[in-house]
Parts: C-alpha cells; structure tokens; sequence
C-alpha cells in the first residue's frame, strides 16, 4: 500500500502525485453507497462526496457508478466528489498529467459532456471529458480539444490520459495518442472535480458510468504511455509485448522477456481422409478417438461414382480415427 503524503516513483521517469482508487482504499462493496470520503493514497488530497454514488464491480475490478443520467455542460450534476481547496502542484508544470480508468455503458447523446475529472476551474482548469456524439476531449481554460477518432467504447473499461509535453496537451485512449494542441506550461488553479467539472464555477457534466481510478503525475525526461494505468488493463510485467494473461495461458513466463509465444512457432499438419461414394447415394464421415464411439463430422456428402477426398487438421488430437458411413434413403 502506497503511504499518504509519499510521491510514488513508478518508472525511472514518471513519478505519482495523487491516486484516487475509488473504493479499494475505503474497502467499499459492490451495490453499497460510497463513503464520504474519498482518500487520496499517494499525496494529502481527499476529496468529499456529493449526492449518493454507489460502488461497482466490472469483474474483479471496483469503482464507483455515477447516474447523472442528465448529464450536460450547463446541467447540475448530483453525483460526485470534490475539494475545493485541493492543488495537485506539479513541480514541473511542462511534464505532467491526469489518467483515469472508467467504463460508459450508454453512448453519449451529442450534448452530453460526461467530466471524469477536473483539475482547476476559471481560466485554469483542465478537464478530460466526453465531447459532442461519444468522442473523448481535453476541455482547457473552456476551449476544447476535440478527439472525434477516439470514441467511447461502452461497456467496457477504458484508459483516457491528458498529458502535457513538449509544449503540447496531448489526449490518449487506451494506449494511443488521439490528438494533441499547443499549450504553454500549464499549472491547474486548486479545484479538483471526480464525476463532476464545468471549466469554471458550477459543478455540471455529471459523469455517467463508472469511474475505477484517478490519477495525477509528473515526469522527468521521457514519457511512456505503457508507463501509466494503461499497463493495469494489458498487464505486460516483463515489457516484452505480450499480455502477462497470454503468456501465462501458453506456458511462457510473464516475468521473463525471453520467454515469448513468438518461439512457439510450428506447423500443424492435417490428415487426409477418401472414400469411394456411388452416385446418387449420400455419405456421412465420422469419426472416433477410440474406435466405440463415433460423432458425425459431416453430413450429406453426394457420392458422384468415385473417390472423394477431404482434410482435416490434426490440432489438438493425439489420435483421431475416421470413416465413411452410406446414409439410410
């Protein structure tokens, strides 16, 4: 467990000020109210709840649900967290940014904008939002960078990242880079919104959906988008390119980049099974992997007065034996 007031070292170039769990933290339960309290288990930020979200599961993955269902730039939202107060104060206001994991099940209608979370409000406020028909965005200072290439994919979880290098915001979504725009150092006012943001005063765009974590953090030289929650998603421990649950499902060790299923190469062969079939009489193939039971493979073949050939491919069988079989007219 991360200690408070303690900023986490992740990679040798990325370093987390803030982590809001949304529930593991609080020990919620699927289907319970959310605690008053949200904490904030890497700096001192904890943030208060508003209205009456719930906890959530998307398998053994915990958030809480927010149902603003009527969710808009200049609708009230009723379901969030915030602290008024609360400044995440970058230490280099050039290289740093806010990632999020959550989960839409409705697609959002062209005039919803649903805030995951907003940093600052006024004329220094960031905020990573759905914009126009279900697309992600950055809203800066109100002014919004559109991410039309990037929509939501309801249902399941999803990574959205808003980062600011090289004098630019950039958006990624799960994993890529969506759009970018120009943008000088940039140090959010204090305000931090969980479910809830409007770039300025008013706590609009409920979000609607389930949020699992928030997290803000800073960098140094490099930045690396596998480096954030993204890897929480597509867990890659051994940085080789291949999912930890793909290796471990073939038997290769997620721990090791040089054990790769690239090395399980091969070629399947196939058996090749004929028969002679008379015409106009119609042939069932079977087969059997113990010479007693036997399970149709194909049906309804027509015999034609000669031999008929067919491939079948050996993947998987230790033993497997055929044969044809004339149907009853």
């Amino acid at each position: 467990m991360l200690m408070a007031g303690i900023p986490a070292l992740l990679k040798a170039d990325i370093t987390v000020l803030h982590t809001w769990t949304m529930g593991e933290e609080e020990k919620g339960t699927a289907g319970s109210p959310a605690a008053e309290t949200l904490v904030d288990t890497t700096g001192e930020l904890d943030l208060t709840v508003a209205g009456s979200p719930v906890y959530a599961a998307t398998g053994s993955v915990l958030g809480v649900l927010f149902a603003n269902t009527d969710s808009a730039h200049n609708v009230s939202a009723t379901e969030y967290f915030e602290g008024a107060e609360a400044d995440v104060n970058p230490t280099d206001i050039a290289k740093w940014g806010v990632e999020a994991i959550v989960r839409i099940d409705v697609t959002p209608n062209p005039n919803q904008e649903l805030a995951v979370v907003e940093l600052g409000g006024g004329t220094n406020g960031i905020l990573l939002q759905t914009f126009g028909n279900g697309a992600w965005a950055i809203h800066q200072s109100n002014v919004a960078i559109s991410a039309a290439a990037a929509p939501v994919r309801t249902g399941q979880l999803q990574h959205v990242a808003a980062v600011h290098k090289n004098g630019k915001w950039e958006l990624y979504v799960d994993g890529l880079l969506a759009t970018s725009t120009n943008s000088p150092d940039y140090d959010p006012a204090p305000g931090i919104r969980i479910g809830a943001g409007n770039v300025g005063p008013g706590n609009n765009r409920g979000f609607n959906g389930l949020i699992e974590t928030v997290r803000v953090f800073e960098f140094t030289d490099t930045f690396a988008i596998d480096d954030t929650l993204l890897s929480t998603l597509n867990p890659d421990s051994d940085r080789d390119g291949f999912d930890d649950t793909v290796e471990t499902a073939l038997g290769f060790d997620p721990r090791s980049p040089a054990s790769t299923p690239e090395s399980r190469s091969g070629i399947e062969t196939a058996v090749e099974f004929s028969f002679y079939a008379a015409k106009n009489k119609k042939y069932t193939i079977e087969s059997s992997s113990d010479l007693q039971n036997w399970n149709a493979v194909e049906m309804n073949i027509p015999g034609l007065g000669g031999e008929i050939t067919r491939l079948y491919s050996k993947r998987g069988q230790t033993k497997l034996f055929y044969r044809s079989v004339r149907q009853a007219e």
